[in-house]
């Protein structure tokens, strides 16, 4: 083999290998992948996008509104140093509401996000809550975690290492893919294929309003028409000083045959375009883990009502994020408080209520228990007194063979 022919077939696998990485030219291959990986933050797209924005509002409100628990050795803790920084005042500038917020709508859009807390000799008298922007996971030669780095704008990096207490300032609270440890597992990451397919209908259905709902026109002129040039060039030139004042600027086009102006109907593409909306805003909540029969999405039969959807959300979204950050805050006060467990207090949520609901008709309709039987079924406390033991059944149910006697006895 000479020279030229080895060249030419080295050249000629190069070709081929770049025609085969070159992207489609009608079907261009940038997708969620490559904006989400790159600079845009997770937080950024859901908020650009109604559905997604919504749905990460509706867990961060259902969040922020449960009150923070402390238990130890199995017991409820009234009066902890903690509760204060975790109910009621988080620090200087945001309420413990607001914490639980912004921990929550991070962890439903990035999947992770970073805790800073001031320590005192009480526990803690401070707590922040991060994006990821900015921080860095420091780990020695074999991989342990020994703290964290955050990297200023203006300035050098600061340092947050462990101490030798095995307390540090800064908590990374991150919902960890099993393959990847440091790679967070974002929701919005999942569903940004329905996100970028409901961005394009809504940017579609925005042109069409900008259009003011006007379908293009044809003005059809007929070969045989007695219509010199200069005539059709008059009219062209008349429609177009009609419509001048159109800002979408739809002109008719002019056609050969007989002159006519004539509108064109709504294509496929139209008529689908809600349907579609439809379709990647419930694949949307889907992802974020958020029925879509909250948000008043059309088309959607999963739930009979709203009632039974907002049970669902409670039990299938809110209560396991919770307990995931309930775990994670439990974990990283250990050094401070020692012994101490860090719980949600679920009792004001849809969840419980309909199950307080379905005790108390439980309770309401069983027949042979006595009173206090049937208050403890309701989750209430016995009576003291002798009347609590009675046993109350309808005065209107006698047998069957005590019928014709009363009647003759009336």
């Amino acid at each position: 083999m000479s020279f030229w022919d080895g060249w030419f077939r080295r050249s000629m696998a190069r070709n081929s290998r770049a025609r085969l990485d070159r992207p489609n030219l009608f079907w261009p291959q940038t997708s969620w992948i490559d904006w989400l990986g790159g600079a845009v933050d997770a937080y950024d797209v859901a908020y650009r996008n109604p559905v997604a924005a919504r749905c990460a509002d509706m867990i961060g409100q259902a969040v922020a509104q449960l009150p923070v628990e402390v238990w130890r050795d199995g017991k409820k803790v009234e009066d902890h140093p903690l509760l204060g920084v975790l109910n009621r005042r988080a620090n200087g500038e945001d309420s413990a509401a607001q914490v639980k917020y912004g921990l929550a709508v991070l962890l439903a859009t990035c999947g992770q996000a970073y805790v800073r807390g001031l320590r005192v000799t009480a526990g803690l008298a401070e707590v922040y809550v991060h994006g990821h922007k900015g921080f860095e996971v420091r780990r020695d030669r074999q991989g342990v975690l020994s703290g964290y780095t955050f990297r200023r704008e203006n300035g050098g990096p600061v340092m947050f290492p462990f101490e030798p207490d095995g307390w540090c300032e800064v908590r990374r609270i991150i919902r960890q893919r099993p393959n990847v440890r440091d790679r967070a597992a974002s929701p919005i990451e999942m569903a940004g294929r329905a996100i970028e397919e409901n961005n394009a209908v809504r940017t579609y259905a925005k042109g069409q309003f900008e259009h003011q709902g006007r379908r293009p026109a044809v003005v059809v002129v007929d070969k045989d028409s007695t219509l010199e040039p200069d005539q059709i060039r008059e009219e062209r030139v008349r429609l177009n000083a009609q419509m001048k004042d159109d800002a979408t600027r739809r002109l008719p086009t002019f056609l050969a045959g007989t002159l006519s102006y004539q509108e064109l109907g709504a294509s496929s593409s139209d008529m689908q375009a809600m349907e579609l909306r439809n379709a990647t805003a419930r694949e949307i909540c889907f992802g974020l883990g958020v029925p879509p029969v909250l948000l008043g999405i059309a088309g959607d039969s999963t739930f009979n009502n709203q009632a039974e959807a907002r049970v669902a959300f409670a039990r299938e979204a809110v209560r396991p994020l919770c307990g995931f950050i309930a775990a994670e805050l439990t974990a990283w006060l250990q050094p401070l408080a020692p012994g101490v467990e860090i719980r949600f207090d679920y009792g004001g949520d849809a969840a419980s209520l309909s199950d307080e609901g379905v005790r108390w008709e439980r309770a309401t309709r069983f027949v042979g228990l006595s009173i206090n039987e049937k208050r403890r079924l309701a989750g209430y406390g016995p009576v003291a007194d002798l009347a609590g033991e009675m046993v109350l059944v309808g005065a209107s149910e006698v047998p069957l063979d005590l019928v014709g006697k009363g009647r003759s006895r009336l």
